[in-house]
């Protein structure tokens, strides 16, 4: 079924995860109309999904994902849901005679949003209201008060060796998170009870998708799940994305704790991973110099809004190895971004919305002539460099109408000429019919302008769109250099004497360890810097 299991690091990590699965849910068809005209579905849902049974027998299927976070981190979310409901340990009768304590910890408060699922769950003809919709801009605190899945138990991963916001025992550096996995793991074999258990019920691996925060101790603590799952599949393909934030703290011993923990990352983790594609949660400047702003107004200091971004771009990259004819797999793609064995460090852009004026490809080209793809990149802060060395690049297009595939329209071949104009290796695949969906618990960020469909029109429109078209350029080349050398940089001067936290326990560093890093910098840095540093490898 060509599987894939997915794991997810820290708070951005299932900020992003949240909104990639509740993504996943509006796929699923579950009219009982024979006469609905819905579109036949292009996706494998397998490859996702897993099928199971619950302890009292009743037919599941969840996400085949694993998701670590700190005590505090899962908000209202629990272990067991009611699609696995566990029976009350506290309510079975206790044989001693002294009587129990029962100590009780104060639950996570659930938001209107999740109030309104409960009732919509306990009567189906329930409607989601839109008040409780629109509250989640100033009621989300964390990913699980606008999640909308029901996940296995054994995906739900709590680390009891720190807690979230915890001032006097921090959990924001790389080797305290490696230091944690190894505690974490002696304490509960997380990895042998939960990831095998995932692991024995694929028939056909494809590979593993990864979405961790860097920022923090995660970074380190990624490091240690994937030094365990490389010794058990040595050459499938994991595909990791590095997350990171843009808005950095005050205090520039903790801009220098975070370049740190991402020169780790980018060295370390790429060395386990087929391919390392850091991404960066957009500021309004990018959004403005991207060109898009005319369409999406997200608010860039909510990580609800920006994950989502995020989000958006992972989740169609994952298109091609999840359909379920002519299916690209992991390793095709992983291989064609490092098809000379050396560049596994990728970017990724994205076209969100994908401009298409609703009268057609030839309205489309005459309203936004060459301007037809503003791509925001979520590598790095600059614009497309069209004089950059570009090794490898991929390029997917979802949401576009029929007649990308069966032309109709005099203006497709100029639209698709002025779509793939200025990129340089790609192939362009045609999702046609997958457009990309957008449940309630999507932010409200775009454009009253975009119709149902995310195409563009000349009026107002009072309704949000249920569905976007969108396009992805992942690649691979020069344009990743200035990223590479910030943290090169950072890290010629970084006072590594005063941070003392990344040398203590059984993982701690030494100054050769950092200059280790240095080097390792150093040589990504030539390699994307000097297309002939590549030819040579």
């Amino acid at each position: 079924m060509r599987e894939v299991i997915t794991l997810q690091f820290g708070q951005l990590a299932n900020y992003v995860g949240t909104h990639f699965w509740n993504t996943q849910e509006e796929y699923f068809n579950y009219s009982t109309d024979s006469n609905d005209n819905l579109p036949p579905n292009q996706l494998d849902h397998d490859v996702l999904y897993r099928a199971g049974l619950s302890s009292t027998g009743v037919e599941t299927y969840t996400p085949r994902v694993l998701v670590y976070d700190l005590k505090g981190g899962f908000g209202s979310l629990n272990k067991y849901n009611a699609l696995f409901a566990a029976q009350d340990e506290m309510s079975m009768p206790v044989q001693w005679e002294q009587g129990v304590n029962k100590v009780v910890s104060e639950r996570y408060p659930k938001n209107a949003y999740q109030q309104q699922l409960d009732r919509m769950e306990q009567d189906p003809n329930t409607a989601m209201e839109m008040d409780a919709i629109t509250s989640l801009d100033q009621s989300v605190k964390t990913w699980s008060d606008y999640n909308r899945i029901y996940y296995h138990p054994r995906s739900m991963n709590q680390i009891t060796t720190h807690h979230m916001d915890d001032t006097i025992n921090p959990f924001d550096a790389y080797t305290v998170g490696r230091q944690s996995f190894s505690d974490y793991e002696r304490e509960t074999e997380s990895y042998e009870d939960n990831f095998r258990h995932f692991v024995e019920e694929c028939d056909n691996l494809q590979g593993f998708q990864i979405l961790a925060g860097v920022d923090d101790a995660f970074g380190g603590f990624t490091e240690g799940m994937l030094q365990l799952l490389r010794e058990d599949f040595p050459k499938t393909p994991i595909m990791t994305y590095g997350l990171q934030s843009s808005n950095m703290p005050a205090k520039e011993r903790s801009v220098n704790r975070i370049m740190l923990n991402r020169s780790l990352a980018m060295t370390r983790i790429l060395d386990l991973s087929t391919s390392y594609i850091p991404l960066m949660t957009p500021t309004w400047n990018q959004i403005q110099s991207s060109g898009l702003v005319n369409y999406i107004h997200p608010n860039c200091d909510s990580l609800f809004h920006t994950s989502a971004i995020l989000s958006a771009a992972i989740e169609t990259v994952s298109l091609s190895w999840r359909l379920k004819k002519n299916p690209v797999t992991m390793a095709d793609l992983t291989s064609k971004l490092d098809g000379q064995g050396s560049t596994k460090l990728s970017g990724l852009a994205l076209a969100l919305p994908l401009l298409y004026d609703h009268d057609g490809f030839s309205a489309t080209v005459d309203r936004f002539k060459d301007k037809i793809t503003p791509l925001l990149d979520l590598t790095h802060s600059g614009t497309l460099d069209r004089s950059a060395n570009v090794f490898a690049e991929d390029v997917v297009v979802r949401g576009l109408p029929r007649s990308t595939v069966h032309p109709s329209d005099q203006g497709l071949f100029e639209y698709t000429r002025c779509l793939y104009g200025q990129f340089s290796h790609c192939e362009p695949r045609f999702m046609d019919q997958v457009p990309y969906p957008l449940p309630t618990s999507y932010p409200h960020f775009f454009s009253s302008r975009l119709n149902d469909t995310g195409y563009l029109t000349q009026k107002t429109l009072e309704t949000s769109p249920s569905s976007v078209p969108i396009l992805t350029r992942m690649y691979t080349g020069s344009e990743l250099s200035p990223g590479i050398e910030q943290l090169a940089q950072r890290l010629q001067s970084m006072p590594f004497k005063q941070m003392t936290e990344y040398t203590e326990g059984d993982y701690g560093m030494s100054y050769s360890d950092l200059l280790e890093v240095k080097e390792d910098m150093m040589y990504l840095l030539d390699v994307y810097t000097n297309d002939d540093d590549v030819m040579l490898e």
